[in-house]
């Protein structure tokens, strides 16, 4: 509430607002009702347009308009490098379709649409449609803090002026921009701490006016905060609320939902939802690829797959499983096993960058590393992902109702937050598996290396090759 009517008041103008979003909270509901008032009630001259990374958030946004803006308001506009087969029928009549090809309209017919939603580099069209000083009233960006700050300034260049109202939408905490050239990081000289790895969001909010305030909180001026998760269950929410939130947010998800899973027979623990299964397998490689798979963790993953299907009380489908590993191979090696498993058609396996802003009842987390022998390269802390907090957050905060982490405890202790999750497991009752103690010659050892500042250089822990290949998610403007 406090959100939506800071936007249609327009209260930080000219600087941007933001709405600050950990996961769950519902940030694109928050932008999409901010333009339903608009459009519907509050501004009959307002002209909107909304910017995400992606087709896919943005065909969400477009989807829950339709539920009242009337459809000949909005212009769901696509590019024409778009594959038709993945516009939603829904969509189709609100797109830029004619006879089963994409155009562009023409610069007026644009200036007649209350709302034109597309990607961030789409917008270029916009921009480029000639239209008046101060025709676009409000542009909002969903999911700022995933795309690169050239993109999301796109819509912003030519179409912004003192009386415009920009909004900005994303978690700085979660992922931010999936960069290919590791020479583009800010860790690079080239760029010296200005790198495209920083999203706009995250520049925005370093800047004073959007600092908290030591007993005060934010500007509620110029940014809103979201602190009720309508997603997960109390325990699965804990760590990452802890870490990342100062414990701020509050659970306010459908009890019957959440707690689904509480007497899920298979639950080392019933009533904590959080399980860890200690493997000890071993991290490979094929051939000359840079990608690691650990057969070991996948046939535990697949397992308890076989186990979430099986279940009577309650009945889990396959499209309520979700499946994040790190690694590009070891994706594939556990499609590859669940094709042999039935009703696991629809179960998503994927990278943390996909399933991010995407959720799932039950989400099934396959670490991958897990061998000694890698220590001595690895430099004891250059894990890949375990040491990107980023991808830990967005990892552990996708399950509603139960996590399953599947990993070894000996490589996990020895990071910081995936640490911290083994722990607070261990300690409700959640660890299964062999048997594994962290001791305090252990803490002693990880706080001696963090002295000497082993951590890997940004973009330095996965192979070029391996970073000009995995991220596929990214190619769909």
């Amino acid at each position: 509430m406090l959100a939506v009517r800071n936007i249609v008041n327009r209260t930080s103008r000219p600087a941007p607002y933001v709405v600050f979003g950990p996961p769950g909270t519902g940030k694109t509901v928050t932008i999409v009702e901010a333009i339903k008032q608009l459009v519907l009630k509050l501004d009959p001259n307002s002209h909107v347009l909304a910017c995400t990374p992606s087709n896919s958030a943005a065909d969400l946004i477009a989807i829950r308009l339709l539920d009242h803006v009337p459809r000949g308001q909005v212009l769901r506009m696509n590019a024409p490098s778009r594959h038709l087969c993945t516009i939603p029928d829904s969509l189709r009549e609100v797109s830029n379709l004619d006879r089963g090809m994409i155009y562009f309209p023409t610069d007026k017919k644009l200036w007649q649409y209350r709302v034109i939603v597309c990607t961030m580099v789409t917008a270029a069209r916009v921009v480029s449609a000639s239209m008046p000083n101060g025709h676009i009233t409000h542009v909002f960006l969903d999911e700022c803090g995933h795309s690169m700050e050239p993109e999301a300034l796109v819509p912003l260049s030519g179409l912004v002026g003192r009386d415009t109202q920009v909004v900005l939408a994303g978690d700085p905490h979660q992922l931010g921009p999936v960069i290919r050239n590791p020479q583009c990081f800010s860790s690079y000289s080239l760029f010296k701490n200005c790198g495209l790895d920083k999203s706009y969001l995250e520049r925005v909010m370093e800047s004073a006016p959007y600092q908290p305030q030591p007993g005060q909180g934010f500007n509620a001026q110029v940014v809103t905060k979201l602190l009720n998760n309508y997603r997960s269950h109390a325990a699965i929410l804990k760590e990452p609320n802890d870490i990342f939130y100062n414990s701020e947010l509050k659970v306010c998800g459908d009890q019957m939902l959440i707690r689904s899973l509480c007497n899920w027979e298979h639950l080392p623990c019933r009533q904590f939802p959080l399980m860890f299964h200690a493997v000890k397998g071993k991290d490979e490689r094929e051939g000359n690829s840079p990608s690691f798979f650990n057969a070991q963790e996948v046939s535990a993953v697949v397992a308890w797959v076989k186990k979430l299907l099986d279940s009577k009380s309650p009945k889990i489908a396959g499209k309520d499983i979700g499946i994040i590993t790190p690694y590009r191979r070891q994706v594939e090696k556990i499609r590859t096993q669940l094709r042999k498993v039935r009703g696991a058609e629809n179960v998503k396996v994927g990278s943390p960058e996909e399933f991010q802003g995407d959720e799932r009842l039950v989400v099934v987390i396959s670490t991958v590393r897990a061998s000694q022998d890698y220590m001595a390269d690895d430099h004891v802390f250059k894990l890949g992902f375990l040491r990107n907090p980023k991808r830990f957050n967005v990892a552990v905060t996708r399950a509603k109702a139960l996590l399953i982490v599947v990993g070894c405890p000996e490589i996990l202790c020895l990071d910081e937050h995936w640490g911290r999750l083994l722990r607070y497991i261990q300690q409700n009752g959640g660890y299964k598996g062999h048997a594994f103690t962290q001791n305090t010659d252990l803490d002693d050892l990880i706080a001696r290396f963090n002295t000497l500042d082993l951590r890997p250089v940004l973009a330095q822990d996965v192979s070029a090759r391996e970073k000009a290949e995995a991220p596929e998610w990214r190619a769909e403007h």
